[in-house]
């Protein structure tokens, strides 16, 4: 694994689980009987997972150092 993709990925977990424990946190403070329809966590996974493929996506691009400058952003505006 490379070396930046190691520490992004490190940082990201960190920070989604910072976000995940205060949204769950307020969330549980504020509508204590409500109950969701797609759960939190499955919300913060997939969007870990599609911030970790994008990035990894588009570190390989810079990586391969692709002739055209702007073909890596018409890239990610396809995957988003």
């Amino acid at each position: 694994m490379n070396k930046e993709i190691k520490g992004f990925t490190i940082k990201l977990i960190i920070f989604a689980l910072i976000a995940f424990g205060i949204h769950c946190l307020v969330f549980h403070i504020l509508f204590p009987q409500m109950l969701l329809f797609i759960p939190i966590w499955t919300i913060y996974l997939f969007n870990s997972l599609l911030v970790l493929t994008i990035f990894c996506y588009l570190n390989y691009k810079v990586a391969i150092k692709e002739k055209y400058r702007f073909s890596t952003y018409g890239d990610a505006m396809l995957i988003i």
